[in-house]
């Protein structure tokens, strides 16, 4: 049985430099307490800014469920995938749907979880994780 019973705060973030490039993704989970529990910060895959926001989503629900959070509360500044996991738009790209579908059943993987559309004002923890990876100009660090 999983320990933690409130609800935790899983921020996700994802930056695509251009139309397709490289992609960042910043994470945060936070206890109910406010504490940070998990944060992560990567960079280096190549795609759109659609699938960093998914691939943001996914590896911050894995770190809440990998941390024994029980219930969730995911908070994403992409409209995207909040319409999409509430059934409101489908898109057409199949690596997107995969996405999707991962995200979907790891939110069905808790006792409680919920999603919602944040300002990414609210998520600067995140955002800054997501582009830690790029120099200021934005091209990737280290590239």
């Amino acid at each position: 049985m999983k320990k933690n019973d409130g609800f935790y705060r899983a921020y996700a973030h994802g930056i695509c430099k251009g139309k397709e490039g490289p992609m960042g993704i910043g994470l945060v989970v936070v206890n109910p307490e406010g504490q940070v529990i998990r944060q992560l910060s990567e960079w280096g895959h190549t795609g759109t800014k659609e699938r960093a926001e998914y691939l943001a989503v996914v590896y911050a629900l894995e770190e809440a469920y990998s941390a024994d959070v029980l219930r969730v509360e995911l908070r994403t500044d992409s409209e995207l995938v909040v319409r999409q996991l509430d059934g409101e738009f489908q898109g057409e790209d199949i690596d997107l749907k995969d996405l999707h579908h991962s995200a979907a059943s790891l939110l069905e993987a808790f006792e409680s979880s919920r999603y919602v559309y944040w300002d990414r004002e609210e998520m600067l923890q995140a955002d800054t994780l997501a582009r830690a990876g790029f120099d200021e100009d934005g091209a990737p660090k280290n590239s």
